[in-house]
């Protein structure tokens, strides 16, 4: 006599099945990005910079985006819901934004010195928030740069020569 499944069983096999057919239509329905996925594989880790990106059996390729729609190599529209995890607070191609790069490039940028736009945001920057203790104001090229100079600040205006560091969590 056959044991019947037990409706975790079944429920189990339900979901496996929905799981298998909705792998078979993301492979099918996105050959560009998969094609796109294998040729960056050739030159990046895992064929991208940044493995929170990385989704199985390859992320999308992305071709341009508008307002909050994103569309994939492959010519479908996406809704984006995760703003390029805040940076994307604007939507794509803002047309605001846009307006002001192309005036700024017009009169080119990032120069290796100061500009009169880089004073004009720190005094910007040190109103707004000059309540809260903001006088000065250092703008970096990257996080770990910022981290750099924050914990020179730390250690400078403490004179401690200790620093304690947290790992996993």
């Amino acid at each position: 006599m056959s044991k019947s499944k037990t409706i975790l069983e079944k429920e189990q096999d339900y979901v496996s099945s929905a799981v298998a057919e909705a792998h078979a239509a993301y492979l099918s329905n996105n050959p560009i990005s998969a094609k796109a996925h294998g040729d960056a594989a050739d030159y990046m880790p895992r064929g991208n910079t940044r493995t929170v990106l990385y989704a199985q059996p390859f992320p999308l390729s992305i071709k341009s985006g508008s307002g909050n729609k994103l569309t994939s190599a492959d010519g479908h529209i996406y809704v984006d819901f995760l703003g390029e995890y805040s940076a994307g607070l604007f939507g794509h191609s803002n047309p605001r934004i846009e307006e002001a790069l192309s005036k700024t490039m017009k009169c080119g940028w990032n120069f290796g010195g100061e500009t009169l736009h880089e004073k004009e945001l720190a005094r910007k920057v040190t109103t707004r928030f000059s309540k809260g203790g903001m006088d000065l104001v250092r703008f970096t090229n990257s996080g770990t740069e910022a981290n750099m100079m924050a914990i020179g600040a730390a250690v400078a205006w403490t004179a401690r020569k200790k620093i304690l560091v947290f790992s996993n969590g």
